[in-house]
């Protein structure tokens, strides 16, 4: 099965895993999309490898750095110096940017003329970079702002518009016939003042923004980043799979999605022995005062013994039915708090299906070499054998999709154990 993810910091509130997972089984694909956190691009690049994901799509603020890592770029990256998207064959890495064709899908989508519209781009990263570029191939006349100067000019100067100082902004926004915002979604750079009714608005960031917010209260026509999200999906789609999704097929997929401030009533963590899971998981239960429930702890009190003797004298079937009716109770007794499942706990689909709706569901992602180094000789039974590092291959082998198909969001357990806590509670929060 091939694995597909986007990244990014943060990357828990991505809608994209909707979008494309909608789009693999509505065309029958054998594919599963999720979330990678992490702290750079090149962290994210290298998980990702280790994984062997076959493709990323990059958000903010990775996109510039990510370009810089890659191996071979596409046109319209390459001119950029940003990516969105990158597909690994092999060892080599190809980056893509289908930023430009989504921001100009979304407003010709909205029947809006951009051919000599004065246009206003807020932000010179690499999403405002896109819009830029974008705007000038549709013939429309842009100007850039940033908060740092000498990022606007820069722009200004490669692509060929003019830049204007922050403190311009008032007036250059209040003369703009289209403004397109690529400023983060907690920005109060924008005054309701300075907008004016039947202006054209285009914000990146399709959650709440405080932006979105004033032009729908000063009467300015709102472009939803949710267009922007899905116009730059489409091409994405299709360098990833070389299959054509259509805007009306990928829409349906935010009509059935979760709520985009979905309230974490539970965290399940996964992933292979070793990983940290009870001790990450008793290490976030007391950073946010929840209770914590260990799968196999729970395992061994409700049997009157230790997993070893379950594997030995009943056998590998009565300990996963013992795992099954446990992880039940996160329906049939829903219960805040963290639960740390066992290795295995993923191949049983039906425990999958629970952990998903009723959980955030975290994939705790460490290397073979990693694991080996971590675990005990002995209260590992399905590691009771001459060869264990071939046996942990077949294991990952065997599990490595079920945990992707489960997967809200995947973080690199190999790190410190207070990093891992800490990257944790950022994306969640």
């Amino acid at each position: 099965m091939d694995i597909y993810a986007v990244t990014g910091k943060p990357v828990a509130h991505s809608l994209s895993p909707n979008l494309f997972n909608h789009a693999f089984a509505s065309l029958g694909l054998e594919a599963s999309y999720t979330r990678l956190g992490a702290d750079s691009a090149l962290e994210a690049l290298k998980t990702a490898r280790q994984i062997g994901i076959r493709g990323l799509n990059v958000t903010s603020p990775f996109k510039e750095e990510m370009a810089r890592l890659l191996d071979n770029l596409d046109p319209v990256a390459k001119r950029l110096g940003a990516v969105n998207g990158v597909i690994f064959y092999g060892s080599q890495t190809f980056g893509f940017n289908t930023d430009p064709q989504g921001i100009a899908s979304s407003l010709n989508h909205h029947g809006i003329n951009l051919n000599k519209k004065d246009v206003l781009v807020l932000g010179a990263g690499g999403a405002g970079r896109a819009a830029v570029l974008a705007m000038l191939e549709a013939g429309a006349n842009v100007s850039v702002i940033n908060r740092t100067l000498s990022k606007a000019k820069e722009v200004a100067q490669k692509f060929g518009c003019e830049f204007k100082p922050l403190q311009q902004l008032p007036e250059i926004l209040n003369r703009a016939q289209i403004v397109i915002s690529a400023i983060p979604q907690g920005d109060s750079l924008i005054k309701a003042r300075w907008l004016n009714p039947g202006q054209v608005i285009l914000d990146a960031s399709y959650q709440y923004s405080k932006f979105s917010q004033l032009a729908l209260q000063r009467g300015c026509r709102l472009v939803s980043g949710i267009d922007w999200l899905i116009f730059q999906a489409i091409p994405a789609f299709r360098f990833f799979t070389g299959r054509k999704i259509e805007y009306p097929k990928i829409k349906d997929a935010l009509s059935e999605s979760e709520s985009y401030n979905k309230i974490i009533s539970s965290i399940s963590l996964v992933g292979m022995m070793g990983t940290g899971k009870t001790t990450i998981g008793q290490d976030l239960a007391s950073a946010l005062q929840l209770e914590v429930l260990d799968i196999d702890k729970a395992i061994e009190k409700e049997a009157g013994h230790q997993i070893p003797w379950i594997f030995k004298h009943q056998g590998e079937k009565v300990f996963r039915l013992l795992e099954h009716r446990i992880i039940q109770r996160l329906k049939t007794e829903p219960k805040k708090g963290i639960y740390a499942l066992g290795g295995g706990a993923v191949s049983n689909p039906l425990n999958r299906q629970v952990i998903k709706n009723y959980s955030y569901v975290i994939w705790l992602w460490a290397g073979q070499k990693k694991i080996l180094g971590r675990i005990s000789r002995e209260g590992r039974p399905l590691l009771d054998v001459s060869d264990k590092s071939q046996r942990l291959a077949e294991l990952l082998s065997c599990r490595i999709a079920d945990y992707a198909r489960c997967s809200d969001l995947i973080i690199n357990a190999e790190q410190p154990r207070k990093k891992i806590v800490r990257k944790i509670i950022n994306e969640i929060h």
